[in-house]
């Protein structure tokens, strides 16, 4: 009779350390969008999801606290009867991020206009992100439309 092989292994399996969460957050402003000065930060107060501890904002300015690769992408939604004649950029410590620059000339009598771009971004140290116009703008939107997003996606640690 022959002996049946033993299905436990020999030894025990290499430890696995506990994998660290990626990094996330997702800032947004509803009805009014504006900035104080052109080239200046534009408000998005508003968080839909942030991870805990990995980024601070003062509403206008983006801190990316945790070290790593991110995607960062914003959205702008210019409704119907908006007039806007700007310049939107990624800001990466008040420095233009070439991938980001979009140029919107848009009467008030156009169809509506969305204006997005993204940018993958290294950070070893904190970094602070904007979303800035060339001039002063407000555009207005219904009471619930979101006007404008930013999204931060953490893709690898450095």
């Amino acid at each position: 009779m022959k002996e049946k092989p033993c299905c436990k292994p020999c030894c025990p399996p290499p430890h696995q350390p506990e994998r660290e969460p990626m990094a996330y957050a997702l800032y947004y402003q509803t009805n009014l969008l504006s900035n104080s000065a052109p080239f200046d930060g534009i408000a998005l107060p508003e968080v839909a999801a942030q991870s805990n501890g990995d980024f601070y904002s003062d509403g206008s300015t983006f801190q990316i606290l945790k070290p790593g690769v991110y995607l960062v992408t914003y959205v702008i939604n210019i409704p119907a009867a908006v007039a806007v004649n700007t310049t939107f950029a990624l800001q990466v410590n008040r420095q233009n991020v070439a991938s980001t620059v979009r140029a919107v000339a848009k009467t008030a009598t156009d169809t509506p206009h969305s204006v997005t771009a993204q940018a993958i971004l290294e950070a070893d140290a904190p970094i602070a992100l904007r979303l800035s116009s060339s001039s002063l703008i407000t555009i207005t939107g219904a009471a619930t439309e979101t006007v404008a997003s930013l999204s931060i996606t953490q893709l690898a640690k450095c």
